[in-house]
């Protein structure tokens, strides 16, 4: 629906406007009236009415991604921008907690006394009370709001990207309680959620379980992330099982089937097959509200929701409706959900499992129930695997082959503390624990933990640094529909839409192989204090500089090498202050000793380590089209070189400004 949208909503170089949509729904509309008007009598909806459905979808997503936009909208704190405004915020949740900062999502409620809108990221300096600032809290400032920048090195992840997504541009920063707090508190029903998270958090620290044992409570149960701990995270990336970290429709999907089993002896009475339709429904938006109603959790409930629907009418077999129906319904709350890793690989994940698991199910059929039983988790897991792999390799660039087997031992298992962890919270709510009911669930939870750690040990079978590029996700997607949608008992077919799909695959990758053997790169990275620059012919680095001993500058390295495959860096530093790439000439100066009598000009001037020379006086003996000042140098002696090149009408470009800079032949 929102496929060709980008940021600025220009469609084919116009930009539209809330009235050139408005009036595009109506048209439309009335295309589909008597669209449906043709149809009532056939049984095959007529051209028309398809395609004024689906451009009228289109409109619709156009609308709802505009509505919002700070252009549109006059009350935008965006247009009130200034170094000595003061800003009325309300904070909505905390986001992220380390030992520098804690970060905060919060929306602009005034800008000078003035009623605003709009959300920013807030981050608290200087103190260490992770509950500086509760949900719902108002708070005063003069600090300015800053413009959030794009990733400084290519490789990188992109912040300004991941918040746009968001609707967000500006961040604040506090340092020392440099704020006021407003009362009262304002409260939504989000807030209220998160206020009642904290205070069964509260009530599970009461019992004591150590570090590793608390996080993965707080995760699993509370969805609560923002203390996790690096090894914890770490160990289950490894093995295969991070996305237990993170509540989604797997967690709500073993809810709902807990639920439906320990209710099942209730359809023998007419009353209890109304009370097996409501329940179910009831408590997966009880686990959302005790979750904090997050976005992520919020999707998997609202599709769960209607898939238990669908299973008491008997549906089960007509899913994909269904999960259409969901799709279509959350891209109505958030169209920019589209464009959010965790939905595309909740609804994948599931779509797959629907599509894909029943076919891979009839490759084997035991008749022992415990081998049914693994038989179906491993036909979930694989399918599952199978069609979020794309997406993974896009997004992470590592695969771990241990899914299988974490998924076996472990998913049982998270069922199981699922269901004693609710268990718990509500014995916990009315103070009634048992000291031996603590006890085996914490053995649960260490077990889980000591399962994780165990299988993480085993690199080996962990792929990293996976190169995926947008065409291979593309032709991977269309693949798996392909997979999903063509259906035919012809062992001929089969194998030949099989070999199709991966003719095409090998051809993408054999043609970016060609395209990037071909390619020459100059690129200057920017690192506060530091210094890495490289060229790359092909496959082959060569580092140009790099400051000694710096693991930040590998990252880096290893950040770049993840955008193209197989990249082959030379260690060893070429310390010439003069190189041609296709004709193009780069002078390095990194020193005061540099001479200008060349006889010829270099088209691009790099400043380095902040060179003791008069920039004026240098550019007599030389008249380059461009300098380039990387993060190494001195502020204040940028600010000087920026004067003179605008005196000299030379381009200047800054690294810190502008990142990391890129010359392609």
């Amino acid at each position: 629906m929102l496929i060709f949208i980008d940021w600025n909503y220009s469609w084919f170089f116009f930009d539209f406007s809330k009235a050139h949509i408005l009036c595009g729904i109506v048209i439309l509309s009335i295309s589909l009236y008597f669209g449906v008007f043709l149809a009532r009598e056939v049984f095959k909806p007529p051209i028309v009415f398809v395609i004024s459905s689906w451009i009228l979808t289109v409109f619709i997503g156009a609308y709802l991604v505009l509505l919002p936009d700070s252009k549109m909208n006059s009350n935008h704190f965006q247009h009130n921008l200034s170094k000595k405004a003061i800003y009325g915020l309300v904070v909505l949740r905390k986001t992220n907690n380390n030992v520098l900062y804690q970060k905060y999502l919060a929306e602009v409620s005034s800008v000078n006394r003035k009623k605003s809108s709009g959300f920013v990221w807030i981050k608290v300096y200087g103190n260490k009370d992770s509950a500086l600032l509760k949900p719902g809290a108002q708070i005063v400032t003069c600090n300015e709001l800053n413009e959030i920048k794009k990733n400084n090195n290519p490789g990188e992840f992109d912040y300004k990207d991941y918040s746009k997504k968001k609707r967000i541009g500006y961040q604040l920063n506090l340092y020392n309680n440099k704020f006021l707090k407003a009362y009262p508190e304002r409260n939504s029903l989000v807030t209220e959620a998160l206020k009642f998270r904290d205070r069964l958090h509260a009530l599970l620290n009461q019992l004591e379980f150590d570090e590793m044992e608390q996080s993965l409570l707080d995760a699993l149960l509370l969805g609560k992330k923002t203390d996790m701990k690096k090894e914890l995270t770490t160990g289950y990336r490894k093995a295969g099982a991070m996305h237990l970290l993170a509540i989604s429709g797997l967690h709500v999907g073993i809810l709902l089937l807990f639920v439906r089993t320990l209710l099942r002896p209730l359809r023998r009475w007419r009353i209890g097959k109304k009370v097996i339709i409501i329940i179910p429904f009831f408590s997966l938006w009880v686990f959302a509200f005790i979750t904090g109603l997050s976005a992520s959790v919020l999707r998997a409930v609202i599709m769960f929701s209607l898939i238990s629907i669908a299973l008491n009418f008997n549906r089960f077999y007509q899913l994909n409706p269904i999960l259409f129906m969901a799709f279509f319904i959350s891209l109505l709350w958030k169209p920019l959900y589209l464009f959010d890793p965790g939905f595309q690989l909740s609804y994948l994940a599931v779509f797959s499992i629907v599509n894909l698991g029943p076919r891979i199910r009839m490759l084997w059929l035991p008749k022992n129930s415990i081998k049914r039983y693994l038989w179906n988790l491993m036909v979930i897991s694989i399918a599952a695997q199978t069609g979020v792999l794309p997406l993974i390799l896009y997004y992470f660039h590592e695969f771990s082959g241990l899914f299988l087997v974490s998924s076996l031992l472990l998913v049982p298992l998270l069922g199981v503390i699922l269901g004693f962890g609710y268990l718990l919270l509500f014995m916990l709510m009315i103070d009634a624990v048992p000291e031996f009911y603590i006890q085996i669930f914490s053995f649960m939870i260490g077990l889980m933990n000591e399962i994780v750690f165990f299988l993480s040990r085993y690199d080996s079978l962990i792929v990293e640094k996976v190169f995926f590029s947008n065409s291979l996700l593309v032709i991977s997607l269309l693949s798996l529909l392909i997979l999903f949608f063509y259906k035919t008992k012809e062992l001929f077919k089969r194998l030949g839409v099989v070999l199709l799909i991966v003719t095409v695959f090998m051809t993408s990758v054999f043609v970016e192989s060609v395209i990037m053997k071909r390619g020459v790169s100059f690129i200057v990275f920017h690192k506060y204090r530091k210094s890495l620059i490289i060229k790359r012919s092909g496959r082959s680095v060569s580092l140009i500089r790099k400051t000694e001993k710096e693991p930040g500058l590998d990252q880096l390295l290893e950040n770049y090498q993840l955008e193209l495959p197989g990249l082959k860096i030379d260690k060893e530093e070429c310390n010439q202050n003069l190189i041609e790439i296709s004709g193009r000439r780069i002078l390095i100066v990194d020193n005061d000793s540099i001479s200008t009598d060349f006889g010829f000009d270099p088209h691009i001037l790099l400043l380095l380590n902040s060179p003791k020379i008069n920039l004026e006086r240098f550019l007599t003996g030389v008249r380059p089209e461009l300098i380039v000042a990387d993060g190494s140098n001195y502020s204040f002696l940028k600010k000087r070189w920026i004067k003179t090149a605008a005196e000299k009408e030379i381009s200047f470009y800054d690294t810190a400004v502008n990142g990391a800079f890129e010359l392609n032949i």
